[in-house]
């Protein structure tokens, strides 16, 4: 809507492209996140713990190796460290990321949370596996436990601990720094993060899964006569 400063100052007029000029006020209507990192996710400090555990299984280990994409780094496959979903999920990245946004006050915006986790009676989430994806039960159950703190001093406390497998269901929210409610169909407000019911399903859910087969037709039905009512 507003384009890019950093563009427009370092591109001459004859090469920018329209999308970062700006003055695109009502291009855009309406933005659902689903089950996004939002804030990040701490699916990387369980992969780290499953690497670094002597008592992971050689099964976990691959898996964590393939989901998460620790085996090589972004510069070993000629990336950019700063242009990958690895550096924008890690949460200090995601949350400096943030700062450079804001929600717009005549855009809709929706969030649905997943959570495939049950709370074990001790504040330790555990996944589901008759609802879990096999590939996302070992992280998910190292991010129902974990606490810490980020190496820029964000505290995760218990409220992280509940996720879909890869991304922790608070996260998936709303961003911290943006103002958010419970959704009520009788008082949606734009520019606003109207937080919908957490989904009861693991992180591929929402895409119908892939050996847990999960028909999703009627969520995206309700989702789009929801969105075109505003």
């Amino acid at each position: 809507i507003d384009g890019s400063e950093e563009e427009r100052a370092k591109t001459p007029p004859d090469g920018l492209s329209p999308l970062f000029a700006g003055g695109h006020d009502g291009w855009i209507s309406s933005i659902t996140a689903l089950s996004a990192p939002l804030n990040g996710t701490t699916a990387y400090y369980a992969a780290d713990d499953i690497l670094t555990d002597e008592n992971s299984t050689a099964e976990e280990n691959l898996i964590v190796r393939l989901l998460y994409g620790v085996s090589k780094t972004p510069t070993e496959v000629g990336a950019c460290p700063e242009d990958s979903a690895t550096y924008d999920m890690h949460i200090d990245n995601a949350l400096a990321m943030l700062d450079s946004f804001q929600t717009i006050e005549n855009v809709y915006y929706y969030s649905l949370p997943c959570s495939c986790t049950d709370d074990d009676g001790n504040g330790v989430h555990i996944p589901d596996e008759s609802i879990t994806e096999r590939m996302f039960r070992a992280c998910g159950k190292r991010m129902g436990k974990y606490t810490g703190e980020t190496p820029g001093g964000f505290a995760i406390d218990e409220s992280w601990r509940e996720n879909d497998g890869l991304v922790n269901t608070v996260s998936a929210r709303a961003p911290l720094n943006a103002p958010q409610k419970d959704y009520d169909e009788t008082s949606v407000e734009p520019g606003v993060w109207n937080v919908l019911p957490t989904y009861r399903g693991c992180h591929t859910a929402l895409m119908g899964n892939l050996l847990i087969i999960n028909n999703v037709r009627e969520l995206y039905v309700d989702l789009l006569m929801m969105i075109a009512a505003r």
